[in-house]
């Protein structure tokens, strides 16, 4: 998923072992993102899926000014 498609102010679990970094769930609170991250890598020797939240886009404005 790309940046600037990813779903502000959602929780989500991705699988941080592939490149690309694939979202696989997303939830509506960040207990839920962290059951299913603890589920999916329960019995793993590394861990692949993390909970993240996106709150803005920011690279997306790097380089322009605040304001």
């Amino acid at each position: 998923m790309r940046l600037h498609q990813l779903p502000l102010e959602t929780w989500m679990v991705v699988n941080v072992s592939e490149p690309k970094r694939d979202v696989v769930s997303l939830h509506a609170s960040r207990d839920a993102a962290e059951t299913e991250r603890d589920q999916r890598n329960r019995g793993l020797t590394e861990r692949r899926f993390s909970a993240f939240i996106a709150f803005e886009p920011v690279s997306e404005r790097m380089g322009r000014p605040c304001g």
